[in-house]
């Protein structure tokens, strides 16, 4: 997001890597002899003075909040301007979307779970969480931190959709899915949101060697995953927009090119929202309610798998030689390091901040 990912030297785990820039040989120093200055990590490590732990997935907070903390990563580069930049736009594009579909009536009734251990899972549970399905224009269901599989079912009953964020890796359908539950008929089940097929997964986005996106890449791009929740819940309202991590359990995947270059900040049809602009009002109801299938208008294929486009190019650093170490401890990205003695000031002012995540 900064442009800077060609300062990174060592990645702890390439294989819970999506983007194409940290895949073996690319670059080419991805090794843990690298010299550096200050190791960003998930973990905090009171022993070593280089280390900075940031912690941005573990700490519930607002959609806004979490991409926010890409102005902390921006201090060790002198990318403060650009950081400011990138994020100030990045919520623009959200007020803009939110406002645009504020007035949408009725709205639907959403579950957002997770798998949280082997039979227990929350529901719609924290600020994160209920905000953005508030944002896109759903009633969040009431938040349970913590029910078994049974109890699960017995809450979405009443749901008009479900949203699974459980972090999964490998291929999923609606046959496995349903496997989870002991669903055997679509037909004949007493729960709606499985009869009109409204089941949805955080994990459009995967690497070719099958990890998801979701965990890693949501923290930062969350005017995306706003915008996918709204192309579900409303499709007119978002035209040629295609989801980036949300997909309709029918639909396939998206693995991002091989190509290494910066990543996009900004969905497709982000013009709609810059410069002052506004999109029409949508003051319909969602067609979640109808029935109808939502995700065909809003998903760029209906099966398989697709290769993305990459149409940006990464730009330098402006800090001179500046060195990165890449963590992933407990399935969690973790970025960082450095050369240069003002940044090194800097990051001992925040040193006792739990923060990071990757967003180079």
């Amino acid at each position: 997001m900064l442009g800077v990912s060609d300062s990174v030297k060592y990645v702890q785990d390439l294989g819970k890597v999506v983007d194409p820039c940290y895949i073996p040989g690319s670059p080419a120093e991805l090794n843990n002899d690298a010299k550096y200055d200050v190791v960003f990590t998930s973990t905090v490590d009171d022993t070593d003075a280089k280390a900075a732990t940031f912690s941005a997935a573990a700490v519930d907070a607002a959609p806004l909040n979490r991409a926010e903390w890409l102005k902390f990563v921006s201090y060790f580069f002198n990318r403060e301007l650009d950081a400011a930049t990138t994020y100030q736009r990045m919520a623009d594009q959200y007020a803009c979307r939110k406002a645009q579909i504020a007035s949408a009536d009725p709205k639907p009734t959403i579950a957002w779970i997770e798998k949280i251990s082997e039979n227990a899972w929350a529901v719609s549970n924290g600020a994160f969480a209920r905000t953005l399905l508030a944002d896109a224009g759903a009633v969040p269901m009431a938040a349970r931190s913590e029910v078994d599989q049974t109890q699960l079912m017995e809450v979405l009953k009443n749901s008009h959709a479900v949203i699974d964020v459980t972090a999964r890796d490998g291929e999923w359908n609606l046959s496995l899915w349903l496997k989870m539950f002991g669903i055997s008929s679509v037909s004949e089940t007493p729960y709606k949101f499985v009869r009109n097929r409204k089941i949805y997964l955080a994990d459009r986005r995967h690497s070719t060697n099958g990890t998801n996106a979701f965990p890693t890449e949501s923290t930062q791009l969350v005017n995306f995953l706003h915008q996918d929740l709204i192309s579900i819940f409303y499709p007119p309202a978002q035209h040629t927009y295609f989801t980036r991590f949300i997909r309709h359990i029918d639909d396939g995947y998206t693995t991002p090119s091989g190509t290494c270059s910066a990543a996009d900040l900004f969905p497709n049809n982000a013009k709609e929202c810059d410069g002052g602009a506004k999109p029409d009002k949508y003051t319909a109801g969602s067609s979640i309610l109808t029935g109808s299938d939502a995700a065909s208008s809003s998903s760029s294929s209906s099966s398989g798998t697709t290769q993305e486009s990459s149409t940006s190019t990464s730009s330098g650093t402006s800090v001179g030689t500046i060195i990165v170490v890449v963590l992933v401890v407990v399935g969690v990205a973790a970025v960082g390091v450095f050369v240069a003695p003002g940044m090194m000031r800097k990051y001992r002012e925040r040193k006792n901040q739990a923060y990071m995540r990757e967003m180079l």
